[in-house]
Order: C-alpha cells, then sequence, then structure tokens
C-alpha cells in the first residue's frame, strides 16, 4: 500500500500467524534432524575413507604375497633345476671328473645332464683369461659340441662337431667366431657373483654363437690351482614365458638380487627400463632393516608394493627373489568389499532427506502465508491479488518510476525497502510489485529497464544498499508471468534480528501494523525488539 509514513506510538508485538502450528514444528525439527545426520554423515565417511584406505593396504598386502608364493612355485620349477645341474657340474669340476680332454667323454658326462632341463640353451668352460675350452648347444633339435685346443692364434674360429640327441656323433660340422668381447665381459662380471652365490647373472645380451637374445647363469670349480668358469645360457623368449606366468598384473616386475644389490632386472628393456625404481626401492628395503613381509612404496608419484625374499629362503638359491606391483593394480585383482556400498547408501538418504525437507520448508511457507516466487501459477497469483492488500500482503506500482512525476524517483525505491524491512521486523509477508493499490495489473514495463536481468540487478543492488546483504537469506523473489505483463514478487520471512533501513547518515524501523507499513522511534524500537524477543523463545 502506498500511504504515507508517520510514527506512532509504541505498539506491542504483532500476532504471528502459525509460527507454533504442528507443521511449523515439525520443519524445526527436521532441519535440527538434518544437522544431526550431516555431522553423522561426515563422521561416517570419514571412518569409511580411513577403513577403505586400510583395507586397501591390507589387500595389496595379501595380493602381494600371493604371487611371491606363486612366483616362488614357479621359479622353483624354472631355476631348481639348474641349481642343481650347476651343483654336480661344480663337483665334478672340483673332483676332477671333468679333467678329461676328449669331447666324446665330457659329452657322455654333460649332454644327459643338461638334456634334462630343456630351458637350458648351451653350457661353456672357459679358462681363466676367458678363453673357450668346451662348448655345448641346442641345434636345431639335436647337439653340437666343441673341444678348443690352446693355440698360439689369437681368437680361433670354433669348429662345432653335430650329435644325436642320445649322443651318438653325426655327421657334419659348422664353424662360428670365438665369444666377442662383450660376452666375455658379461661373463667376468657374473662369475664375481658366483663367489657368493652358486650362481651368478648377466643381464640380457647377445648369446654366443647365434646371437639371440638371453641370459647367462655362471659358475665355476678351483683345481689344482686353477680356476675354471662354466656358465649356461637361457634365451629370453623362455624367461619372457616365465615372466607372463608369474605377472598376476600388467605392470608385475620380477627380478634377482643380493646383499641389497640388484642381480638381474629380467624386465630390462631400452624402451622401458625399471632398473632405477628396483634400485631405489632395494636402498630403501635395506636402510629399512630389511623389514620382512610386505612393503608400500613411492615411484613417480605412483603407489607400488614390494616383497623381497632373502638369499636364504629364496627358491634354488638363487640370491633374493623381488615382486613389485602397482597398487592400482593389485587393488583391480579383487574389490574392497561392500565399502564403496556405504557411500552410495549416504547419497540415497540424503536425497530422501532433501527431498522431504524441502516439501516440508514448501508446505511451512505456505502456511506462513508466503508466496513461492518460483512456483506459484497465474491462477495462484490472480487470486492472492484479489485478496487485496492486508497485514502480511501489500502491492507497489512501480520499483523505481514516479508515475507522476513520469521519472525515476529514489522516494519509490525507499518505498519499496521500508516495505520489505517492515515483513522482516514483523510476521513476514510478501511484496508485490507491478500492482497498483487497488490490484490493477501494472506490469513491469514502467520502470524502463531494458530487460530483466537489469531489473533483478537493479533490485539486488538497493537491498544490499538499504538493508544489508546479510539479509539476504530472508527474502524469496522472482519475475512471474501474469497475462500479458510480468509482475516481481517478493517473499519475506521475519527476522531474528532487527532491520533498519538506511538512507545516506540515517537508520529508519518499520514494521507492519495492519496492511499499512509505519516507522517506530528509537526509544520505541529497543522496547518493540525486546517483546518480540520474548515472543519467539
Amino acid at each position: 500500500m502506498n500511504d504515507p509514513l508517520q510514527s506512532a506510538p509504541p505498539l506491542k508485538q504483532p500476532p504471528r500467524a502459525r509460527r507454533n502450528t504442528p507443521r511449523s514444528r515439525q520443519a524445526r525439527a527436521l532441519r535440527k534432524l538434518v544437522l544431526v545426520f550431516a555431522g553423522l554423515s561426515v563422521v561416517v565417511l570419514a571412518a569409511t575413507a580411513y577403513t577403505y584406505i586400510i583395507h586397501r593396504q591390507e589387500l595389496s598386502a595379501d595380493h602381494i604375497r600371493q604371487i611371491t608364493e606363486a612366483a616362488g612355485i614357479k621359479c622353483n620349477d624354472f631355476f631348481l633345476p639348474v641349481w642343481s645341474t650347476a651343483s654336480v657340474i661344480r663337483q665334478w669340476g672340483e673332483n676332477g671328473t671333468l679333467g678329461e680332454n676328449q669331447i666324446e667323454t665330457l659329452n657322455a658326462k654333460l649332454l644327459p645332464l643338461i638334456e634334462q632341463v630343456p630351458h637350458i640353451q648351451a653350457m661353456r668352460i672357459v679358462s681363466p683369461r676367458g678363453r673357450l675350452i668346451y662348448g655345448l648347444m641346442r641345434h636345431d633339435g639335436q647337439w653340437a659340441a666343441c673341444l678348443v685346443p690352446e693355440t698360439d692364434a689369437q681368437n680361433p674360429n670354433v669348429t662345432w662337431q653335430l650329435y644325436e640327441r642320445n649322443g651318438a656323433k653325426m655327421k657334419g660340422q659348422f664353424e662360428t667366431g670365438p665369444p666377442d668381447p662383450l660376452t666375455r665381459e658379461r661373463w667376468a662380471e657374473a662369475r664375481d657373483q658366483s663367489a657368493t652365490y652358486l650362481l651368478g647373472w648377466t643381464p640380457p645380451y647377445p648369446l654366443f654363437p647365434n646371437g639371440d637374445v638371453g641370459m647367462s647363469a655362471i659358475s665355476g670349480w678351483a683345481n689344482d690351482g686353477q680356476f675354471l668358469t662354466f656358465g649356461f645360457d637361457f634365451r629370453m623368449a623362455d624367461i619372457t614365458q616365465l615372466l607372463n606366468e608369474i605377472k598376476v598384473t600388467e605392470s608385475t616386475i620380477f627380478f634377482l638380487f643380493a646383499q641389497g644389490r640388484l642381480l638381474v632386472d629380467f624386465q630390462e628393456t631400452a624402451d622401458d627400463p625399471t632398473t632405477a625404481m628396483i634400485i631405489g626401492a632395494l636402498d630403501d628395503w635395506t636402510q629399512s632393516a630389511q623389514a620382512d613381509g610386505p612393503f608400500r612404496f613411492q615411484y613417480d608419484g605412483v603407489p607400488w608394493w614390494g616383497l623381497l625374499v632373502d638369499a636364504d629362503e629364496s627358491p634354488g638359491r638363487l640370491g633374493g627373489i623381488g615382486i613389485f606391483a602397482p597398487e592400482a593394480e593389485l587393488i583391480q585383482l579383487k574389490s574392497p568389499g561392500n565399502l564403496i556400498y556405504i557411500p552410495v547408501v549416504l547419497v540415497i538418504f540424503w536425497a530422501f532427506l532433501l527431498s522431504y525437507a524441502r516439501r516440508v520448508s514448501r508446505q511451512e511457507t505456505r502456511e506462513n502465508g508466503l508466496i513461492d516466487p518460483e512456483r506459484i501459477s497465474a491462477a495462484q497469483l490472480h487470486a492472492v491479488i484479489e485478496g487485496g492488500e492486508h497485514d502480511r500482503l501489500e502491492f507497489k506500482s512501480t520499483l523505481r518510476w514516479n508515475l507522476k512525476a513520469e521519472k525515476a524517483g529514489k522516494e519509490i525505491e525507499l518505498a519499496v525497502m521500508k516495505s520489505l524491512a517492515a515483513f522482516m521486523n514483523s510476521a513476514g509477508g510478501n511484496l508485490i510489485v507491478g500492482v497498483d493499490d487497488q490490484g490493477g495489473i501494472i506490469g513491469l514495463a514502467a520502470d524502463q529497464f531494458p530487460n530483466t536481468d537489469k531489473y533483478l540487478q537493479h533490485f539486488s543492488n538497493l537491498f544490499n544498499q538499504h538493508i544489508g546483504m546479510e539479509f539476504s537469506p530472508f527474502i524469496h523473489f522472482g519475475i512471474r508471468p501474469l497475462g500479458d505483463e510480468q509482475v516481481f514478487v517478493i517473499a519475506c520471512r521475519p527476522s531474528s534480528r532487527p532491520v533498519f533501513v538506511k538512507d545516506k547518515q540515517d537508520e529508519r524501523f518499520f514494521i507492519r501494523s495492519g496492511a499499512s507499513t509505519r516507522q517506530l522511534k528509537m526509544s520505541q524500537v529497543i522496547e518493540y525488539v525486546e517483546e518480540r524477543r520474548k515472543a519467539s523463545a
């Protein structure tokens, strides 16, 4: 209503419509329940996250144990026959059984022994200076052997004689060059390892004499003050097959180590080196007093799990066996159980609770006589307007335009702010802009804004300037269509704090009295606020 505002004697607190209805009490109880469940949800989610992390780590540790146990069995099947064969040959060498210089005699002893281990591709005996003395290798389903006599010629060619698998000599020979410097270098490095363990291992390299990529296991014996070296060759294809059987996840890494030092990285390739990660993890493991059981470490920001079985416990006495695998891949082997369903249940519960709370809030709003500016229909809005102004409803023709003066007027803007403050200082109410005192629909065009966005922005600026942004939670507004026109609907909830209208240096306090807005003197404000506080307690 556009009546002039005037001072008034002290007023009693106006009646507060339906403030203690069952629906209002239900809404307040529901708000408290939401807060309680919010706190409980945070606690449950935190506990679930912690349990999930612990469970995830336990699963990873269990998986790496299982992988290592399975790898131990596979390694036994692959390496234990190698170790047993090497032990026999070393014993024969030490007691002089291999001191013969006849190739048939050496073949008769060594060929049946090596024939039983299909993944040994070749065996060689070399002198302390790295000269090839005796060689035996698989060749096109048969065997080829050589016995190289001492000669003054440097790097002589090697003549290989063919033999049946049963050791019978066949017709046919072929020649190869001598072992290259790389082969001798690899064997020399591995021979140093064999001083600690029965077998030392070379990294992958081109095998003699065919150049296939593989690895060699090196050992030796001392006899009559002379140390002779022998070794077995393995194709990388056979080792890769072993790794594929061991690898439960795509990125599982398998290696041998001794005394905290990497012996063999079976995955080592030019394109994807893993040596740096293994060496770093071994260093950490050694510095942690070689902790027993699975351990977790970070590499390039990715969590990994590892398990190292030391030399005394490793299959085939090969040195230590190490297994590394990324945590993410280990988790994929088995889900963390039902923990994942807890957040899902909470989300469903919260969706239901919030939906119910929103419905109760709307019902409370309707019971308090407030309009929902976003949902009220044109028919409902017509019915409200036809009911005329009262203590909780007021009409304003414009937001800023003085229709009589035909220009924007500050007094029009302040009149809107005074009505809003009065509603908030009382029992709440609704203000509809674009409707005259008699209920005639004027619309929003009279305010001459280019679009509704500018209209709403102007209203927000007015509210923040004259009332304050801190009171914005107490209003709900929106533009609604009404026939060919639009109106601006503002629903105001009662504020628990006094609301003042600021106009330059002045601050004024307004309340609703019947269908009008009235201003109180400062002496009256204190009494009114105190009475209102007691009434709401």
